[in-house]
């Protein structure tokens, strides 16, 4: 029997390939759930799901008694207000230290999945370290922030580790489907004039990520960026999407006073609903820097990281897996 392993957000689209990779790696795996989650990805895997009540802290620490090491990767990419973000964001995380705490067993690891957000975009075209200075320009990013720091405070107290990937992509995922849905309609739309730069991940890559700070000895409190290692602009990553689809598109370049009046419109009616859209005002916050650019040298360095997909190669695996779940 190996470890245990306690995943949080393991119906996600990173969790569910998180929890994929650790299964055969022989981990065991406890993983939390809501009465609302969906677990089609994750459902024929032999998991012990476990419907959590984060106000619970005796169910909290009797789980936490059987396990070895933390992957927490749940938490909200839209929400209605900063409240809801330092809700699920921030709460769970103080709930599951605190419940670390007070274990009679120390566990061997806990590992944030956090964000490239939580330190905002780079001022130019040199990627960013871990040492620099956090400025979120989001909720979101603020919250996988506070998150960070309090995880932090106690990296004296139980080995931890955070790891801030920047956009990841493959199968499964709904933020880059909407991209190739748009292309098979022989359709790009384009912020601006795609010259903004940003850096990528293949989620299989990330999850090797995960992997390497659960198998390979480091200092508590290390954190690391993620990425691919190539600086890609919005123009190279839609080509390669349209050359991997080969498809011919019309290309529309919107100017960005008009996904402005998009995000406000959005919010205007998430207000009235209370449902939260992913376009809103905040998001447009991170469409206009011109650089989101981050370095994995860190992680290269001291685990030995080395990313095997390239944009082209990622992309074909992902449309694949689309069309093959009829997504497309």
């Amino acid at each position: 029997m190996g470890d245990t392993v306690l995943l949080t957000g393991i119906t996600g689209f990173v969790g569910s390939h998180i929890a994929e990779s650790l299964i055969k790696k022989g981990y065991q795996l406890i993983a939390t759930v809501r009465n609302s989650s969906n677990i089609q990805f994750v459902k024929n895997l032999n998991i012990d799901l476990w419907k959590i009540d984060w106000s619970n802290q005796s169910d909290i620490l009797n789980k936490l008694e059987k396990v070895d090491y933390i992957i927490h990767c749940a938490g909200a990419i839209k929400a209605l207000n900063y409240q809801e973000y330092y809700n699920s964001n921030v709460v769970p995380t103080e709930v599951l230290v605190q419940s670390v705490l007070k274990l009679k067993s120390p566990i061997k690891r806990f590992i944030l999945i956090s964000s490239q957000a939580s330190t905002g975009p780079s001022a130019n075209s040199t990627p960013i370290n871990e040492n620099a200075n956090p400025q979120p320009v989001t909720d979101y990013g603020k919250t996988k922030l506070e998150a960070e720091k309090i995880l932090l405070s106690y990296q004296n107290d139980f080995p931890i580790t955070i790891l801030r990937p920047c956009s990841i992509y493959g199968p499964r995922d709904n933020e880059f489907f909407s991209l190739f849905n748009l292309i098979k309609y022989h359709l790009t739309v384009l912020i601006g004039d795609g010259t903004n730069q940003v850096n990528m991940i293949h989620v299989r890559d990330f999850v090797d990520a995960v992997q390497r700070c659960i198998e390979i000895e480091h200092p508590s409190g290390s954190t690391y960026f993620v990425t691919d290692g190539v600086n890609y602009t919005w123009n190279d990553v839609f080509n390669t999407a349209k050359n991997v689809y080969q498809k011919k598109t019309l290309t529309i370049k919107l100017p960005l006073f008009i996904p402005k009046i998009v995000g406000s419109i959005s919010e205007f009616i998430s207000s009235i609903t209370k449902k939260p859209y992913q376009l809103n005002k905040q998001k447009i916050n991170e469409m206009i820097p011109k650089y989101w650019l981050c370095s994995s040298q860190k992680i290269i360095n001291e685990l030995g990281f080395s990313p095997q997909y390239n944009l082209r190669d990622g992309f074909q695996e992902t449309i694949n897996w689309y069309i093959q779940e009829k997504w497309l």
